[in-house]
């Protein structure tokens, strides 16, 4: 079971957005410690871990650490300081929950058209092994 084999923290994402894509790849080039796992939202481990109402929602990133859920803005933030910690994403947590996830709602409702190049991730061999399915 993936809680035995502490694999959190998980970024789940739409494994069909070219957003999604580019945020996964921007955590790979930020990122220090490694720390972080990442899974589609259709995958067997969102299946596992996830509500249906959170699997069924493509426009909402969901981050999971700490057996917490997280989801819109709060799971990019939360990802983002586990991914580089840096006191800018520390202070975009001070910003109300309505505010920060009309902005990100905003950009998943227009994902599509925002960016219309729907590329894969294709992962080095060191990063495949944090890929689940």
């Amino acid at each position: 079971m993936l809680l035995e084999k502490k694999l959190s923290p998980i970024l789940f994402y739409d494994g069909n957005c070219a957003l999604c894509s580019r945020f996964v790849q921007f955590i790979f080039r930020i990122e220090k410690n490694n720390l972080i796992y990442f899974s589609s939202l259709q995958g067997e481990m969102a299946q596992k871990i996830l509500p249906h109402n959170l699997i069924s929602d493509l426009n909402t990133v969901v981050f999971f650490q700490d057996n917490i859920t997280y989801i819109k803005s709060q799971a990019i933030l939360n990802c983002l300081i586990i991914a580089r910690p840096f006191f800018l994403w520390q202070l975009l947590k001070l910003a109300p929950f309505f505010l920060s996830n009309a902005f990100y709602n905003f950009f998943a409702t227009h994902r599509h058209s925002i960016l219309k190049n729907t590329q894969c991730i294709i992962p080095s061999a060191e990063q495949k092994n944090r890929f689940l399915p």
